[in-house]
């Protein structure tokens, strides 16, 4: 080997090192994200009650519930409480009379001040609709929690999606580095006739195609980080912390164990309150076939203007009972009955459909885990395999058995197996998210009962 190729050599090998390292560093890079996850959970916290406080689904849950309320509470329960009425009214009257064969004409214009009272003293309907007020408010409780735990794992998504958007372009951004400067050393080489015009285009192909890739996933970063707004309502801290759960005690529960779980979950008590309502609600129509019995005294104070004789003020007093039956009103009673027996069905039917879907989505999520942690280590090995593989072309190209192309094959594949690793990572914690929202154990006291460390990148 002459002097020249042994300079030449050497040439090769800091290109190579320095090459390697720009990959290191976009290594180290990629996983910072996840090591500084590691640490306080106070930020990851005060975006959630910032969303929870902010967020329009629960906003208009709330005030759905506040409604129902008003409306199955204290108005239902306001026709079992006395009612008390008052009014106030004016009447002309004119009597004529005939007396000793004299024509007599009297006016008489009172005005007249009532004052009512009522109070039911038997009406079976009212009191069980009353009672059926409790079950249907239950209904909008459970959705608002169901809710709740929704936008728990939407937020949640929202921080992954900013974060590993991020780390994914701190690779793109290191491996357009990387093929800038192999792209430079490239050039020079040319000029010095060590490679030809065609390994130049190629790096130079490279650089642009590196360059439109970390263009895309700055573009990224910024959907992800509109769909965080979205959800939380305000703009993306400088930093985002991932929290990292592991669930492997819920994966040596039975199924039985589990399906007891799901009982618990929002939607499933929302739909078990309603059929319960609508139980109640055939007990509601079967009382209308009962008598009604009311109590109800008035009081009217006639204040009197008269021309002759009636000019003192009067009080009536009247106190009575109110009894009714009803006989006969059209079939109006008999067709209530039926529609709440089928409204009944229709219940039960709801409550079989969420609970199917629960359990489908609580195997689905336990599939997407699985098939996640079973590949981690597929993803680890090709990580490694490839940056083993990386060195050997590199090697190899430096004694001259391979060509620029086949590095940027292997740059290529190196930083693609860091993504695809990252990507499974997130995509193994985010199953875990949801396998708690399937379970109806979204909240933030049971993320923090499953916290665990971040994986590291072996």
């Amino acid at each position: 080997m002459t002097a020249k190729q042994n300079k030449a050599a050497r040439t090769i090998f800091l290109q190579v090192i320095l090459i390697l390292s720009w990959m290191l560093v976009g290594e180290g890079l990629a996983w910072a994200g996840m090591d500084q996850n590691s640490g306080s959970d106070r930020p990851w916290i005060q975006v959630v009650e910032y969303a929870m406080q902010h967020n329009p689904q629960i906003q208009a849950a709330i005030a759905t519930l506040e409604m129902s309320r008003q409306r199955y509470g204290n108005q239902s329960l306001a026709d079992l409480l006395p009612q008390v009425n008052s009014s106030v009214s004016y009447t002309s009257t004119k009597f004529e009379s005939k007396m000793a064969g004299e024509r007599e004409v009297t006016f008489v214009d009172p005005i007249v001040l009532s004052v009512g009272l009522s109070q039911p003293i038997f009406n079976l309907k009212s009191w069980l609709a009353y009672r059926q007020g409790n079950p249907l408010i239950a209904v909008y409780l459970q959705e608002l929690e169901a809710i709740r735990q929704t936008v728990l794992l939407q937020v949640l998504e929202r921080i992954i999606g900013v974060v590993q958007a991020e780390e994914i372009a701190k690779i793109a951004n290191s491996y357009h580095e990387a093929a800038t400067q192999h792209f430079q050393d490239t050039q020079k080489r040319f000029k010095v006739r060590e490679v030809t015009r065609t390994d130049v285009n190629q790096a130079w192909a490279n650089v642009g195609t590196t360059l439109a890739n970390r263009t895309k996933t700055e573009q990224d970063i910024d959907i992800a980080k509109l769909n965080y707004t979205e959800i939380v309502g305000t703009a993306t801290p400088d930093l985002l912390v991932v929290p990292w759960i592991s669930l492997e005690d819920l994966w040596q529960r039975s199924w039985e164990e589990v399906e007891k779980d799901l009982a618990v979950r929002p939607d499933i008590r929302a739909r078990q309150e309603q059929k319960r309502a609508a139980e109640m609600g055939i007990e509601v129509v079967y009382a209308g076939h009962l008598p009604t019995l009311q109590f109800s005294s008035t009081v009217n104070h006639h204040i009197h203007h008269a021309m002759v004789g009636f000019g003192d003020p009067l009080n009536e007093y009247k106190v009575g009972m109110v009894l009714s039956m009803p006989i006969y009103s059209g079939g109006k009673v008999t067709s209530q009955r039926d529609q709440a027996l089928a409204d009944l069905d229709v219940k039960q039917a709801e409550l079989d459909r969420i609970q199917l879907q629960a359990i489908r989505e609580v195997k689905e999520a336990a599939l997407n885990y699985q098939t996640a942690k079973n590949n981690d280590s597929l993803y680890v090995a090709v990580a490694e395999s490839s940056r083993l593989a990386l060195q050997g072309t590199q090697q190899e190209f430096h004694v001259g058995t391979r060509t620029a192309l086949d590095i940027l094959e292997s740059q290529s594949k190196f930083f693609a197996a860091q993504i695809d690793l990252i990507k499974n990572r997130y995509a193994m914690l985010l199953a875990q998210f949801q396998l708690l929202n399937s379970l109806g154990r979204m909240t933030i006291e049971d993320v923090l009962a499953h916290k665990a460390s971040p994986p590291t990148k072996n």
